[in-house]
């Protein structure tokens, strides 16, 4: 029985039973007109209970800048646009939304507001953000140009009149910005008939964004006090927060400024790596320290986050840790930057260190689902001890090595990516929701899906198409790049939820989805969209408007399948070893039937081919066997044969195109290395995404020259006159470097680096290798004017803490890990990066004498 509308009604008991099976329902709707306020203790409360407020949630900017421009050029319905990706957001239970606004764009140079498409389309996204019951803090003043990541364009507002610098200390300026804020505050929102002022949905306003401040402490907290008034003389009474963190050499002045509260951000793996990190970076949140605490008008103050983000990072496991560690700080709002949307997610131009959207990150979107659990239902200030004690805190956990995020409690169970953990009580849950595989569903999908009960024997089944990459996300971006893709491919789910049984029924609900199928065993095959799940023998009926929590029942938000070509996405391995096997994968998929084919030449000079075998989801695979291989170097390619076309990669080019090709495009390439050749760690002619510290320091800075021979580079670390920094450091990623040596990795003997330095008779350096438990094991090297090369025995390394590269932002947070010693030697399997650093010395620090320590190549030599 497929047809809905043949379900006998029941409808008149749902809105009770939604509040029975969903408490937080009731409760959150009850805070619809309810507004926050300061508390004796400084802390952010409800008006109407005194209960402690806490909001999670991302910014996110389609109204202004280039997602404006971005949707437009690409013809989008903006407010259909926007209307998505608020329904994600309530879909992964977001409770906050901020934004600082480009005054830019709706200002003229005296500060008064303008009424153009840019403030309709913000006071549109304020509307259905409040329809969802989620929050907003506004920042005003934004200080800068729209352009990113384009050129700043001609804009008519006093930021682009004024500049950065001229904002705080120019008093016409100061006047157009108090002038802009009571226009802007007073602005009656056409959408909600309410100004911004006395809306409940704004509960809060930061005054400006990351202020560039100069001249005098006093100059500081006048500028401050004089928007802090305007603000209060627009009729604004709930709390006003003012950034500390950006200038933290003005944090006297700001602390004693009039501000109600204090704003920070958070960027622990730094920004604009320009590749996806893939070490463990849960050193970097183990806490998150405030360096205020001494001022005295700092304590009592409401505190909030109104940036921070995991950049650069796919691994779904950080957000969680992150929102423990706010909490523990005192924090009660954080809001992620930025929420991609959906219509220009598939390039990620918008901000590339930056990629979250449920549909196209399906496994980090689920894992900010987890961590606005954490953050909204963990006591403030509640502590979970360090790493790797607090990576199970609470109901959540978290697992670099799982690459993975979970929360489960005994009414929810909500996880990324397989799993083998336990629902406690799967008889109480009530809801479900995930990536991959748990013993509650199986799913051979890579999209997110979300299970809700509805009532006994009905369930409502949310799922979204596959997310597949097809790039790194991270490295340089373009509108004429996809760095990921959606696939509405069916797949099949099965679901071992007791109530339901195995023979359910599943019935589309989302307009326009007719699809239909059959239940077998707890089986079924199942394609984007939402559904009612109903156990035989149970009736349910709804009404049209019938909502669960902040979504309607029917709803479902996700792009048009526009899938239409082949991809291929496959990175060669660095090196091969000539005494093993090469497996070669690759993720390949298209619409048409197709056969994957591996192409190479082997060591007789023969070309081979090998179908490459379908193994799970869009993954196909092919082994090599040692004796194919040629010496030094393998070389490939992967044809992706279809009825219509073979298209040859790297370069997806068609096989009559490649023959006449003038250029023919360069294959795979894999090195062949035998067990007693050298491991290279380090080339500077090569190597490019290493990590230093200190990062915009006039008085250090990184260049290449050239070494002894021709092709040779040498890495400088370039000390001038003279750097503030009592350490230098350097990291370089070396993961992928050892992953084929694993093995053999009981013969390394020594550690070889080409060095010396410039500009003093000799140098003490240390260089040694860090571990993903945040231990790095370290030697002293000394060097002199000339190039050589110096032997580190491994029995000679000293095991120490790692520092923390990138440097994590804002730079007040600590410079290396909290790792515990554990006493013991190293273990290959989990070095991630070589560490090189030197210590400055107040004399060195004091001089004006510049010097350089020149780098060359680093290796392993076995025994």
């Amino acid at each position: 029985m497929n047809d809905i509308k043949k379900i006998v009604p029941i409808f008149f008991f749902l809105p009770a039973l939604l509040f029975q099976v969903l408490p937080g329902y009731s409760q959150n709707q009850n805070r619809m007109e309810d507004i926050v306020r300061i508390s004796d203790e400084g802390l952010l409360v409800w008006e109407s209970d005194g209960l402690e407020a806490s909001f999670f949630g991302v910014n996110y900017s389609s109204p202004f800048a280039y997602g404006y421009r971005a949707l437009t050029r690409k013809q989008i319905n903006i407010e259909e646009s926007i209307t998505a990706d608020v329904y994600h957001m309530a879909r992964l239970g977001f409770s906050a939304f901020r934004i600082h606004v480009w005054d830019t764009e709706i200002s003229d140079v005296k500060g008064n507001l303008l009424e153009n498409e840019h403030l309709r389309l913000f006071d549109f996204l304020l509307a259905e953000l409040k329809k969802r019951n989620i929050k907003a803090i506004i920042t005003p003043i934004a200080f800068w140009g729209n352009g990113y990541p384009e050129p700043n364009y001609e804009t008519p507002g006093f930021s682009h009149y004024y500049g950065r610098s001229r904002l705080t200390t120019d008093q016409e300026a100061i006047k157009a910005q108090e002038n802009y804020l009571k226009q802007f505050l007073n602005h009656v929102n056409p959408y909600t008939g309410i100004a911004y002022k006395d809306d409940p949905a704004i509960i809060a306003v930061e005054i400006n964004n990351e202020p560039a401040h100069s001249g005098s402490a006093e100059g500081v907290a006048s500028y401050i006090n004089s928007l802090y008034l305007a603000v209060k003389e627009a009729g604004f009474v709930k709390p006003i927060f003012y950034n500390i963190a950006q200038n933290p050499s003005y944090a006297n002045a700001v602390a004693r400024s009039k501000a109600d509260g204090f704003s920070f951000q958070w960027y622990p793996s730094g920004l604009v790596s320009g590749r996806t990190l893939k070490e463990n970076y849960l050193h970097h949140v183990n806490a998150y320290t405030i360096p205020f605490d001494s001022i005295p008008e700092f304590s009592g103050k409401p505190l909030m986050v109104y940036e921070f983000d995991a950049a650069d990072i796919m691994g779904p496991y950080l957000y969680p840790a992150m929102a423990r560690s706010f909490r523990e700080a005192g924090f009660q709002w954080a809001t992620q930057f930025a929420y991609d949307p959906m219509h220009i997610a598939n390039d990620n131009t918008e901000y590339q260190t930056h990629y979250l959207n449920l549909l196209y990150t399906p496994a980090k979107a689920i894992s900010m689902m987890i961590a606005a659990k954490v953050f909204t239902q963990t006591g403030i200030r509640e502590s979970f001890g360090d790493y790797p004690d607090n990576n199970k805190f609470g109901n959540a956990s978290v697992s670099f090595e799982e690459n993975s995020s979970e929360w489960i409690s005994d009414e929810e169970f909500i996880y990324t990516g397989h799993t083998q953990s336990v629902a406690p009580k799967p008889e109480q849950l009530k809801k479900i929701a995930g990536t991959g595989s748990s013993h509650l569903v199986r799913y051979h999908g890579s999209g997110a899906y979300f299970l809700d009960k509805l009532g006994s024997g009905a369930w409502r089944l949310e799922v979204y198409p596959d997310a597949i990459l097809i790039r790194d996300p991270f490295a340089r971006t373009s509108p004429e790049r996809d760095v990921a893709v959606l696939k509405w491919d069916t797949h099949e789910m099965q679901l071992s939820i007791e109530e339901l049984g195995l023979d359910f029924q599943v019935l589309p609900l989302n307009e326009g989805n007719s699809f239909s199928t059959e239940v077998e065993g707890g089986r079924f095959n199942i394609k984007p969209g939402t559904y009612l799940l109903l156990a035989q023998g149970e009736n349910f009926e709804f009404e049209e408007n019938t909502k669960i929590g902040n979504i309607e029942i029917k709803e479902f938000k996700a792009l048009d399948p526009d899938f239409q070509k082949v991809y291929v996405f496959h990175q060669a391995p660095i090196e091969v070893l000539d005494s093993r096997d090469l497996d070669i994968k690759a993720i390949v998929f298209s619409n048409d039937p197709m056969e994957v084919v591996l192409e190479y030449r082997n060591g007789q000079g023969r070309i081979m081919e090998t179908k490459m075998e379908h193994d799970n989801g869009y993954k196909y695979v092919a082994m090599v066997n040692k004796d194919q291989f040629p010496s030094g170097i393998f070389e490939y390619r992967i044809k992706v044969e279809t009825a219509n076309d073979t298209l040859i990669y790297p370069g997806a080019v068609s096989k009559p195109d490649l023959e006449w090709y003038s250029e023919i495009p360069e294959p795979y390439k894999v090195f062949v290395s035998s067990e007693e050749a050298d491991v290279l760690l380090f080339d500077p002619a090569h190597h490019k995404g290493f990590q230093y510290h200190p990062n915009y320091d006039p008085g250090f800075a990184t260049a290449l020259s050239a070494g002894q021979r021709t092709g040779d580079l040498l890495l400088g670390l370039q000390v001038k006159n003279p750097s503030k920094n009592d350490l230098i450091a350097v990291q370089h990623s070396i993961k992928e470097s050892l992953d084929n040596r694993a093995p053999v990795a009981s013969r390394f003997a020594k550690i070889i680096v080409e060095a010396k330095v410039e500009g003093k008779e000799s140098k003490t350096i240390e260089i040694g290798l860090t571990d993903s438990e945040g231990r790095a094991y370290v030697a002293e090297v000394n060097l002199s004017g000339e190039l050589e090369k110096h032997e580190v025995s491994l029995d000679d390394l000293k095991e120490t803490k790692a520092v923390l590269l990138p440097r994590p932002f804002p730079g007040f947070m600590p410079l290396y890990t909290k790792a515990r010693i554990s006493g013991g030697s190293l273990n290959w399997d989990n070095i991630e990066k070589l560490q090189i650093k030197f210590d400055q010395t107040e004399g060195e620090m004091e001089s004006n004498g510049a010097y350089q320590i020149k780098i060359g190549k680093i290796w392993i030599q076995p025994d």
